[in-house]
Protein backbone atom coordinates (compact mmCIF):
# COMPACT_ATOMS: atom_id res chain seq x y z
CA UNK A 1 0.00 0.00 0.00
CA UNK A 2 1.39 3.53 -0.84
CA UNK A 3 2.45 5.95 1.81
CA UNK A 4 -0.51 7.78 0.59
CA UNK A 5 -2.90 5.54 1.45
CA UNK A 6 -1.40 4.56 4.61
CA UNK A 7 -1.56 8.47 5.85
CA UNK A 8 -5.01 8.19 4.68
CA UNK A 9 -5.79 5.30 6.81
CA UNK A 10 -4.37 6.75 9.63
CA UNK A 11 -6.48 9.70 9.66
CA UNK A 12 -9.31 7.93 9.29
CA UNK A 13 -8.40 5.43 12.40
CA UNK A 14 -7.79 8.82 14.49
CA UNK A 15 -10.82 10.90 13.65
CA UNK A 16 -12.66 7.53 14.78
CA UNK A 17 -10.81 7.07 17.73
CA UNK A 18 -11.82 10.63 18.92
CA UNK A 19 -15.28 10.68 18.11
CA UNK A 20 -15.43 7.36 20.59
CA UNK A 21 -13.49 9.08 23.44
CA UNK A 22 -15.74 12.37 23.06
CA UNK A 23 -19.30 10.94 23.55
CA UNK A 24 -22.03 13.42 23.98
CA UNK A 25 -24.51 13.57 27.12
CA UNK A 26 -27.28 14.93 24.65
CA UNK A 27 -29.92 12.40 23.74
CA UNK A 28 -32.68 14.67 22.06
CA UNK A 29 -32.26 17.84 21.13
CA UNK A 30 -35.20 18.66 18.71
CA UNK A 31 -35.16 22.87 19.51
CA UNK A 32 -38.12 24.40 21.17
CA UNK A 33 -41.16 26.67 19.61
CA UNK A 34 -41.69 30.19 20.62
CA UNK A 35 -44.62 32.73 19.41
CA UNK A 36 -43.39 35.78 18.14
CA UNK A 37 -43.82 38.42 20.82
CA UNK A 38 -44.45 35.41 23.92
CA UNK A 39 -42.09 33.57 25.84
CA UNK A 40 -42.29 29.47 26.44
CA UNK A 41 -41.05 26.81 28.95
CA UNK A 42 -38.11 24.41 27.44
CA UNK A 43 -39.53 21.49 28.07
CA UNK A 44 -37.80 17.93 27.69
CA UNK A 45 -39.64 17.05 24.51
CA UNK A 46 -37.16 19.55 23.13
CA UNK A 47 -33.97 18.91 24.89
CA UNK A 48 -33.13 16.07 27.30
CA UNK A 49 -29.92 14.69 28.17
CA UNK A 50 -28.86 11.31 28.51
CA UNK A 51 -27.58 11.46 32.55
CA UNK A 52 -29.71 9.36 34.74
CA UNK A 53 -31.31 10.69 36.96
CA UNK A 54 -31.00 10.07 41.16
CA UNK A 55 -27.01 10.20 40.42
CA UNK A 56 -25.21 11.82 43.20
CA UNK A 57 -23.18 13.56 40.10
CA UNK A 58 -23.38 17.17 39.17
CA UNK A 59 -24.85 18.10 36.27
CA UNK A 60 -25.45 21.76 35.11
CA UNK A 61 -26.63 23.66 31.94
CA UNK A 62 -25.09 27.17 31.05
CA UNK A 63 -26.23 29.97 28.90
CA UNK A 64 -23.34 30.85 26.85
CA UNK A 65 -23.77 34.96 26.96
CA UNK A 66 -21.96 37.37 24.73
CA UNK A 67 -22.05 35.54 21.26
CA UNK A 68 -22.67 37.73 18.40
CA UNK A 69 -24.62 35.64 16.03
CA UNK A 70 -26.90 34.03 19.09
CA UNK A 71 -29.89 35.47 21.05
CA UNK A 72 -30.55 38.07 18.54
CA UNK A 73 -34.03 38.78 19.46
CA UNK A 74 -34.58 36.84 22.59
CA UNK A 75 -33.16 35.21 25.47
CA UNK A 76 -33.09 31.97 27.83
CA UNK A 77 -33.14 32.05 31.17
CA UNK A 78 -32.24 31.34 34.17
CA UNK A 79 -28.74 31.30 32.57
CA UNK A 80 -27.58 28.33 34.72
CA UNK A 81 -29.93 25.50 35.16
CA UNK A 82 -29.87 22.09 36.24
CA UNK A 83 -29.76 19.31 33.56
CA UNK A 84 -32.90 17.60 35.08
CA UNK A 85 -34.75 21.03 34.69
CA UNK A 86 -38.36 21.28 35.76
CA UNK A 87 -41.35 21.62 33.28
CA UNK A 88 -41.63 25.49 34.16
CA UNK A 89 -38.07 26.20 35.00
CA UNK A 90 -36.70 27.29 31.53
CA UNK A 91 -38.29 29.81 29.59
CA UNK A 92 -37.13 31.44 26.04
CA UNK A 93 -38.55 34.85 26.23
CA UNK A 94 -39.02 36.53 22.60
CA UNK A 95 -38.64 40.70 22.37
CA UNK A 96 -41.37 41.00 19.68
CA UNK A 97 -38.86 41.54 16.69
CA UNK A 98 -41.09 40.35 13.53
CA UNK A 99 -37.29 39.98 11.36
CA UNK A 100 -36.36 36.89 12.08
CA UNK A 101 -37.86 33.54 12.13
CA UNK A 102 -35.02 31.17 14.20
CA UNK A 103 -32.83 32.26 16.81
CA UNK A 104 -29.87 30.21 18.24
CA UNK A 105 -28.93 29.59 22.09
CA UNK A 106 -25.28 28.67 22.65
CA UNK A 107 -25.14 26.18 25.71
CA UNK A 108 -22.67 24.48 27.85
CA UNK A 109 -23.01 21.54 30.14
CA UNK A 110 -20.71 20.97 33.08
CA UNK A 111 -20.60 17.22 34.55
CA UNK A 112 -19.26 16.83 37.54
CA UNK A 113 -17.91 13.73 38.93
CA UNK A 114 -15.56 12.30 42.07
CA UNK A 115 -12.55 12.90 40.16
CA UNK A 116 -13.66 14.51 36.56
CA UNK A 117 -15.11 17.14 35.06
CA UNK A 118 -16.72 17.18 31.85
CA UNK A 119 -17.79 19.62 29.53
CA UNK A 120 -19.83 19.64 26.01
CA UNK A 121 -21.12 22.88 23.87
CA UNK A 122 -23.96 22.79 21.77
CA UNK A 123 -26.69 25.03 20.53
CA UNK A 124 -30.40 24.91 20.88
CA UNK A 125 -32.15 26.20 18.02
CA UNK A 126 -35.72 28.17 18.80
CA UNK A 127 -38.24 28.40 16.36
CA UNK A 128 -40.16 31.28 15.63
CA UNK A 129 -43.96 31.10 15.44
CA UNK A 130 -46.41 33.58 13.82
CA UNK A 131 -48.67 34.53 16.67
CA UNK A 132 -52.56 34.48 16.49
CA UNK A 133 -53.24 37.81 15.99
CA UNK A 134 -57.18 37.55 15.77
CA UNK A 135 -57.77 39.89 18.19
CA UNK A 136 -55.86 42.47 15.82
CA UNK A 137 -57.78 44.41 12.96
CA UNK A 138 -55.90 46.61 10.93
CA UNK A 139 -57.31 48.73 8.29
CA UNK A 140 -56.02 48.97 4.43
CA UNK A 141 -54.73 52.61 5.28
CA UNK A 142 -51.16 53.33 6.05
CA UNK A 143 -49.35 55.89 7.77
CA UNK A 144 -47.82 58.20 5.46
CA UNK A 145 -45.25 61.29 6.69
CA UNK A 146 -44.96 63.51 3.65
CA UNK A 147 -41.59 65.53 4.95
CA UNK A 148 -38.34 64.67 7.00
CA UNK A 149 -39.05 65.60 10.55
CA UNK A 150 -42.97 65.88 9.61
CA UNK A 151 -45.80 63.99 11.62
CA UNK A 152 -47.93 61.46 10.29
CA UNK A 153 -51.45 61.32 11.46
CA UNK A 154 -52.42 59.37 14.82
CA UNK A 155 -52.88 56.42 15.22
CA UNK A 156 -56.81 55.55 16.31
CA UNK A 157 -59.51 53.00 15.88
CA UNK A 158 -59.71 54.04 12.30
CA UNK A 159 -56.05 52.42 11.44
CA UNK A 160 -55.27 49.48 14.32
CA UNK A 161 -57.94 47.92 17.33
CA UNK A 162 -58.10 45.67 19.51
CA UNK A 163 -60.91 43.06 19.18
CA UNK A 164 -61.35 41.47 22.43
CA UNK A 165 -63.58 40.76 25.04
CA UNK A 166 -63.19 43.65 28.09
CA UNK A 167 -63.34 42.13 31.23
CA UNK A 168 -62.75 43.46 34.64
CA UNK A 169 -59.27 42.69 35.77
CA UNK A 170 -58.41 42.39 31.80
CA UNK A 171 -55.62 44.67 30.99
CA UNK A 172 -54.62 44.77 27.64
CA UNK A 173 -51.28 46.99 26.43
CA UNK A 174 -48.98 47.54 23.53
CA UNK A 175 -45.11 48.21 24.45
CA UNK A 176 -42.37 49.29 22.09
CA UNK A 177 -38.80 48.29 22.51
CA UNK A 178 -36.64 49.81 20.03
CA UNK A 179 -33.71 49.43 21.64
CA UNK A 180 -33.86 45.64 21.12
CA UNK A 181 -35.93 45.50 17.84
CA UNK A 182 -34.41 48.61 16.21
CA UNK A 183 -37.63 49.30 15.10
CA UNK A 184 -39.29 51.65 13.66
CA UNK A 185 -35.95 51.79 11.57
CA UNK A 186 -36.41 55.38 10.34
CA UNK A 187 -38.42 57.46 12.29
CA UNK A 188 -39.86 56.98 16.07
CA UNK A 189 -43.16 57.02 18.12
CA UNK A 190 -44.18 60.24 19.47
CA UNK A 191 -46.81 60.82 21.86
CA UNK A 192 -48.91 64.40 20.48
CA UNK A 193 -50.70 66.06 22.97
CA UNK A 194 -54.25 66.25 21.68
CA UNK A 195 -55.85 69.29 20.50
CA UNK A 196 -58.67 71.12 23.07
CA UNK A 197 -62.15 71.10 21.59
CA UNK A 198 -64.02 74.36 20.47
CA UNK A 199 -66.93 75.22 22.08
CA UNK A 200 -70.00 73.12 21.15
CA UNK A 201 -73.23 74.67 19.34
CA UNK A 202 -75.17 74.15 22.67
CA UNK A 203 -72.56 75.73 25.13
CA UNK A 204 -73.55 79.47 25.97
CA UNK A 205 -70.36 81.87 24.77
CA UNK A 206 -69.34 84.53 27.15
CA UNK A 207 -69.75 88.08 25.83
CA UNK A 208 -66.28 89.01 27.87
CA UNK A 209 -62.74 87.01 26.91
CA UNK A 210 -61.56 85.34 30.22
CA UNK A 211 -58.88 88.33 30.67
CA UNK A 212 -62.17 90.53 30.73
CA UNK A 213 -63.63 88.21 32.96
CA UNK A 214 -60.73 88.24 35.88
CA UNK A 215 -60.38 92.30 36.01
CA UNK A 216 -64.43 92.18 36.64
CA UNK A 217 -64.05 89.63 39.17
CA UNK A 218 -60.54 90.15 40.59
CA UNK A 219 -58.06 87.85 41.63
CA UNK A 220 -59.43 84.78 43.67
CA UNK A 221 -62.92 85.47 42.81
Amino acid sequence: MSSLGWGGLSVLLLLLLLDRASPTFISLNHGMRVMKGSSAFLSEDDLKFAIPKGEKDACKVEVVMNEPITQRVGKLMPQVFDCHFLPNEVRYVHNGCPILDEDTVKLRLYRFTETDTFTETFTLRVYLMEPDCNIIRMSSNVLEVSEFYGLSRAIDKNLLRFDYERTAGLECTVRLDPLRTRLPAHGQMVVVEPRPEGPRGDQPHSFFPQSRQEEFLGPGE
